[in-house]
């Protein structure tokens, strides 16, 4: 764990915990165009994290209301630093091969199915992440 200071006192920063991946992404879907990539790693979607994604049905909640709300959700990946496939451990997430991203995702109808544009399945590999430097 990482600690922010602050003028009076240390507050302990949680550590980003992948829940999610990204396994699939449509080109020009709005999660093209926030800037997600396949094999993403989700740490934070909105309110949503590790704790308490609720097997994802808390993105399923959240992404229609913002839809309908025309609001923008923040999100945190872990993503792929080293693109070199051939040194690739099962998933990749050993030390200091992903960093942090943050983005913003606007869900909405588009020419395709659903509002994201993207398939997002558990991560149940945490196992062997480290948080990135």
């Amino acid at each position: 764990m990482t600690t922010t200071n602050t003028a009076d006192n240390t507050t302990p920063t949680p550590p980003l915990v992948p829940f999610a991946v990204v396994d699939a992404l449509v080109p020009s879907s709005p999660a093209a165009e926030a800037g997600l990539k396949e094999q993403d790693l989700i740490a934070k979607f909105g309110s949503a994290n590790h704790l308490n994604h609720r097997n994802l049905m808390a993105i399923a909640e959240m992404v229609p209301l913002a839809a309908g709300e025309q609001q923008q959700i923040p999100i945190t990946v872990l993503r792929r630093r080293n693109v070199d496939h051939r040194a690739d451990v099962q998933h990749g997430v050993e030390v200091g091969v992903r960093e942090k991203v943050e983005l913003r995702l606007l869900p909405k109808p588009w020419g395709g199915r659903g509002l994201l544009g993207c398939h997002i399945k558990v991560y149940t590999d945490s196992h062997d992440y480290l948080e990135p430097h």
